[in-house]
């Protein structure tokens, strides 16, 4: 069985944002062992094939195929058609890469349990956070859900109403990352982040006080994966660049992201971190490093092209320093205890159309026809390279 893959990005389809959230995510080995196990949901109202049903096809062809790179242009059309009326993840158009990951989760997560489409199409969220809190957590909350509180503090100690959340992602701004630890050297990476999130401040709401609030977040529970979204306000300079990366800690202790934790894990193990998504600025390019972490190999995977980096982390930042790609997008997981891959059942359920009930070999050949879209749909700006968006 095949434990890793290449993405087809045909030239002019400008994918790789695409293929570089569905590496971090196959690579997320909760994720992909859940979404393998579970083979039945029902199609939103109206569809016959959904991007669950696109999702579910593309991770059967992944567990079974032996081919060197399979197609994700039936993900891709699926969630175009979610979003079209938003004029986002269009085929054929570029786009960001983690605000697609935030729209696949959110997606997901509204199809598992059966939430309805907006009634305005031009109001389909792409924030997870806009969603509620599962009263039987689906796939995406039992992973990745975080339910984190905000409330705020004055140095009198007067606290305000808490609000609370449920996040798939921590977000962190990269200069602020780099301003925190340049203060303080030995500050460690998760209270930068910490440091690094909004933290905007407001008149205490008790009466006759006149100090000045802040804004406090609370995790009360600790995800068996997180994703970090990094945010730049500019392309970082090449000192800026490899200042951060260094700064990035190849295990991460959730708790120490927030200001407060009501919970502790009851696993010991720290996250390690799985995937990192790079954009490169010059090329409108994205590429994902993922790490297996069966055989504690990483790789770099630029759509179709594979390039193995060997176990040492530090291989990895190298080539990220070499290529001056910028990191958009961290993985971190728990360590599987049991890291023998499961086996994907045939995707079935409403919506999945007879196609892929076929053989791995019928599906295979389907997909590959599948990855080459009409004039239609290409970008007046195509490139002309097959790995390049």
């Amino acid at each position: 069985m095949p434990t890793y893959f290449g993405i087809q990005n045909p030239r002019g389809s400008h994918g790789c944002y695409v293929n570089s959230i569905l590496q971090a995510l196959w690579h997320t080995r909760e994720f992909q062992t859940k979404l393998n196990l579970y083979n039945h949901h029902t199609c939103p109202e109206g569809r016959e094939f959904c991007l669950l049903c696109a999702l579910s096809a593309f991770w059967y062809q992944a567990s079974e195929m032996r081919s060197d790179d399979i197609s994700s242009m039936s993900i891709r059309e699926a969630i175009d058609e979610i979003y079209r009326p938003r004029n986002r993840f269009k085929v054929g158009h570029f786009d960001d890469a983690v605000e697609c990951l935030n729209a696949f989760l959110t997606q997901i997560h509204k199809i598992m349990v059966g939430e309805p489409a907006c009634d305005d199409p031009k109001q389909e969220p792409l924030d997870f956070q806009s969603l509620d809190v599962c009263p039987q957590p689906c796939l995406v909350h039992s992973t990745f859900g975080m339910e984190v509180v905000e409330a705020t503090c004055c140095p009198k100690d007067h606290r305000g109403e808490p609000t609370p959340s449920m996040s798939a992602l921590l977000y962190a701004h990269g200069e602020s990352v780099l301003r925190s630890v340049e203060a303080q050297p030995h500050l460690c990476f998760e209270k930068a982040v910490c440091l690094s999130m909004s933290r905007r401040a407001e008149a205490c709401s008790e009466r006759d006080c006149k100090r000045q609030s802040q804004w406090h977040r609370t995790v009360l529970n600790i995800p068996r994966a997180v994703f970090i979204g990094i945010t730049w306000t500019e392309v970082p300079s090449l000192k800026k660049l490899f200042a951060f990366l260094r700064i990035v800690s190849e295990e991460l202790n959730v708790p120490d992201c927030f200001d407060k934790a009501s919970t502790r894990s009851s696993e010991e193990r720290s996250h390690v971190i799985t995937s990192i998504v790079c954009f490169y600025p010059a090329g409108l390019h994205y590429v994902c490093y993922a790490r297996h972490l069966g055989e504690d190999n990483w790789r770099r995977f630029d759509d179709a092209a594979i390039k193995a980096l060997g176990s040492n982390y530090s291989n990895v930042i190298a080539d990220i320093e070499h290529n001056h790609y910028v990191p958009v997008l961290l993985g971190y997981a728990f360590p599987p205890s049991n890291d023998k891959p499961s086996r994907a059942p045939p995707p079935q359920g409403q919506g999945v159309a007879f196609r892929h009930r076929q053989s791995p070999r019928q599906q295979y050949n389907h997909h590959k026809g599948a990855s080459k879209p009409s004039p239609s749909q290409l970008s007046s700006k195509s490139t002309s390279s097959s790995t390049t968006t």
